[in-house]
């Protein structure tokens, strides 16, 4: 079995922004609102009014390094939301009549695809379902098509499932397939010398749910 190796490495959005992140198919969707949005400019704000020369710590990603990108794990939120701020800097710059290229490299970067022609590709791609193109779209100023989206009511579908398992005590073949999708073992992490496993649930309807939320909404 492969060795797992865990790397830390301290990036600013510049350098973090010229690698290429994939958001997996099991992650939820982007669900921050504006209050989460404003509440990070915000804090960016006043931080840089306080000291604009002092590094501002912007959270932690967790990423796997496949080789050509890095699928993300953990921060997928946080990272979209300063993908789609480069997108609105950059039309910013392009109503001012400023130069782009700058912003444009951390948006995307040239490549061949397999017809020999040269496309852009996003720093940034998402994967899971309803995704779409929508991130391109916000790129180009477009708006996205007008269909329903059916994550308010594939979510408002899991949320009856769920209920009817309130008091489960054992988890049954049943309900199982009633409301999980897939399971995800990660390889042994044994650096500490103890062997530890991280496992992902891909929930029906509603994809991939991080643990430290579900502990979060069960504390609050």
């Amino acid at each position: 079995m492969a060795d797992t190796h865990i790397k830390y490495n301290d990036h600013s959005i510049n350098s973090a922004f010229k690698n290429h992140y994939i958001v997996p198919d099991y992650q939820r969707e982007y669900v921050w609102k504006d209050e989460q949005v404003e509440q990070l400019l915000a804090d960016l704000l006043d931080a840089y009014n306080t000291d604009s020369q002092k590094a501002y710590f912007l959270g932690t990603i967790v990423t796997y390094d496949s080789g050509s990108q890095f699928e993300l794990i953990d921060g997928q939120q946080r990272l979209t939301t300063f993908f789609i701020l480069l997108c609105a800097i950059k039309k910013i710059y392009m109503d001012h009549g400023e130069q782009t290229s700058v912003i444009e490299n951390l948006i995307y970067s040239p490549t061949m695809n397999s017809e020999g022609d040269v496309i852009n590709l996003y720093h940034l791609q998402l994967q899971y379902e309803d995704a779409g193109n929508c991130l391109e779209l916000i790129e180009k100023g477009q708006e996205r098509p007008n269909y329903i989206t059916q994550s308010v009511e594939d979510l408002e579908q899991f949320i009856q499932r769920a209920r009817r398992y309130t008091d489960l005590t054992e988890l049954t073949p049943y309900a199982l397939r009633e409301l999980v999708k897939a399971v995800y073992v990660e390889a042994p992490d044994k650096s500490s010398g103890k062997r530890k496993q991280r496992v992902h649930i891909e929930y029906d309807l509603v994809g991939y749910i991080p643990v430290d939320e579900l502990i979060k909404a069960e504390q609050a």
